[in-house]
């Protein structure tokens, strides 16, 4: 007695080659932004809701 093969097709077959395909449970929380400086004597972490505050901190002497 033969098997039949059975192929399961999903949703992303046919999408090009590199495509994202999220697999698991979707995120419903929002983006952060974690603002990390430092230079050899300290450290600073700081979170930001807005990304324009970004730019409020570029050039400065830390990394």
């Amino acid at each position: 007695m033969a098997r039949k093969l059975v192929v399961k097709r999903s949703k992303k077959s046919g999408a090009g080659p590199g495509t994202l395909v999220h697999i698991g449970r979707p995120s419903h929380r929002n983006p952060e932004i974690l603002l990390i400086r430092y230079d050899r004597d300290a450290l600073q972490e700081r979170r930001i809701d807005d990304p324009a505050h970004c730019a409020e901190h570029l050039g400065a002497e830390e990394v």
